[in-house]
């Protein structure tokens, strides 16, 4: 005699295999997904959305063989025109359409993932080059339009189009001739160094014909370009204004304090990347705003002479330095290149830390 599964229990087994084993997942609509003209819509409807607005959209893709992902590559690759500049190392595979988006995937073979992260082109406008940065003698490019991520009175952040990969090549021998040469950095696409008075320049070939420059100064200033004295008022008058009794009798403020005192953040093109340090634990975590990974290791040594990061991967190891009242760090990475983040609140930090748990 035959027996026959109700077909309930078949579902209700099929729906809690999906739960297990995508907890983050869901099925999704890909008429809900805001660039879904701009590149195909996978082959599964499995998704973890990390981000989804018209100029941002990072989403992981579930259930996903690696057939799947290879074919979903040539859908972009030539049905949809991301064959411009393109970098194809493996499963990891980057490339900009002619419309300026820029495309980057890559998969995981042991969760049968597929990341999709689709960058939306910068709105770009005529500007005029900051005077205190020519005035620190950082070179004017040739291209007058660009737009600025941020900017204050001595620290920029700058995107410039209209700029081959030799012109970028121009541009920092041009940076070079001015004395950017102190402590350089130096990469295939990209190049960092100051110059004798401690102004400091990062400039990146981004793609599509667009350079990066970001220019800080040695100032001691917050990313707002706030002394950052003035962020501490002088609160000697309240304290002789006041009785003991008058402080005591405030209720107690029970917020949960905070395990990290320092934080730093280096803004990108549409998102983020911080660095969260917990001095009492000598314990520090990284994370992108792109992504749900989150990266957690232990350092050593002095901020003012650089810390020592030892992730818990175990891979590599980067070197991290603070000068005290200072508002940028230096970050120098596995490969021994130099990246320049912004100290910023820890809340904030914490903040962008919940969203991807």
């Amino acid at each position: 005699m035959k027996k026959f599964i109700p077909l309930v229990l078949i579902l209700a087994v099929f729906i809690c295999a999906l739960t297990f084993c995508h907890p983050d997942a869901e099925r999704i609509d890909w008429e809900n997904i805001k660039l879904n003209k701009v590149i195909p819509e996978p082959q599964s409807k499995l998704m973890q959305i990390i981000s989804n607005t018209e100029n941002s959209l990072s989403i992981y893709v579930h259930k996903i063989k690696q057939n799947e992902y290879f074919e979903y590559q040539r859908w972009c690759e030539n049905d949809k025109g991301f064959n411009i500049e393109p970098n194809n190392i493996g499963t990891n595979y980057e490339a900009f359409n002619q419309d300026g988006y820029h495309l980057s995937l890559s998969y995981d073979e042991l969760d049968k993932k597929m990341h999709i992260s689709l960058d939306a082109p910068l709105l770009m406008e005529n500007i005029d080059f900051p005077q205190f940065a020519i005035d620190n003698g950082l070179p004017i490019p040739n291209s007058k339009t660009g737009h600025f991520k941020t900017i204050n009175k001595e620290n920029f952040l700058l995107f410039i189009n209209h700029t081959t990969k030799d012109e970028f090549f121009n541009y920092k021998s041009a940076c070079i001739d001015s004395g950017f040469t102190n402590k350089p950095y130096e990469h295939e696409t990209a190049y960092s160094a100051s110059n004798a008075d401690g102004y400091k320049v990062f400039i990146k070939y981004e793609g599509f014909n667009t350079i990066s420059i970001e220019f800080t100064s040695p100032q001691g200033e917050n990313s707002n370009g706030q002394d950052i004295s003035d962020l501490f008022p002088d609160t000697s008058s309240i304290v002789e204004n006041s009785s003991i009794e008058e402080f005591t009798s405030e209720p107690i403020d029970d917020k949960p304090v905070s395990k990290y005192e320092k934080a730093f953040v280096r803004q990108m093109n549409s998102y983020s990347l911080y660095y969260l340090f917990d001095i009492d634990n000598n314990d520090v975590v990284f994370f992108g705003t792109n992504d749900t990974y989150i990266e957690n290791g232990s350092y050593e040594g002095e901020f003012d002479s650089g810390v020592t990061i030892n992730w818990s991967h175990g891979e590599w190891t980067e070197k991290f330095i603070y000068l005290s009242n200072d508002s940028n760090a230096t970050l120098i990475d596995g490969n021994g290149f130099e990246w320049v983040y912004q100290l910023c609140e820890v809340s904030d930090a914490e903040n962008a830390l919940a969203e991807l748990q």
